[in-house]
């Protein structure tokens, strides 16, 4: 699809309290994070290691972006599987969703850019 396509770290996932976990995510997102597939990062348990501080973090997200439809914007690490961090610029939106049954419901879509390479860029400008 359209979002596969677009040249930045992608992915839609609910950041529902007790039920945190990926949805849906692109090619460039699976490189930045290190994984083999789309199958083994939407397999990512992202419950099992959390700390109060991200709970407490996945909550007021699931509450601004998912009930309260607000945009999010944050520098934040992302840790690619056995590398060192990177850090990026992320940018969490509301993303109205329709499922199997034809129901909708909101999520969260996350695109995530190096900072580095958002640097870059705006030397070239």
């Amino acid at each position: 699809g359209v979002l596969d396509e677009q040249p930045t770290s992608t992915w839609l996932m609910t950041f529902h309290p007790g039920q945190v976990r990926y949805l849906w995510v692109n090619n460039y997102a699976v490189d930045m994070f290190s994984k083999e597939n789309k199958e083994q990062f939407i397999r990512t348990d992202l419950m099992a290691d959390a700390s109060e501080a991200s709970r407490a973090m996945q909550t007021v997200i699931y509450e601004k972006v998912q009930l309260g439809h607000e945009t999010m914007n944050m520098v934040k690490d992302v840790h690619p599987d056995g590398q060192l961090p990177i850090r990026t610029r992320m940018q969490i939106a509301p993303f109205r969703l329709r499922r199997e049954d034809a129901t909708e419901t909101c999520v969260a879509m996350v695109t995530a850019v190096e900072m580095e390479q958002e640097d870059k860029k705006q030397d070239e400008d």
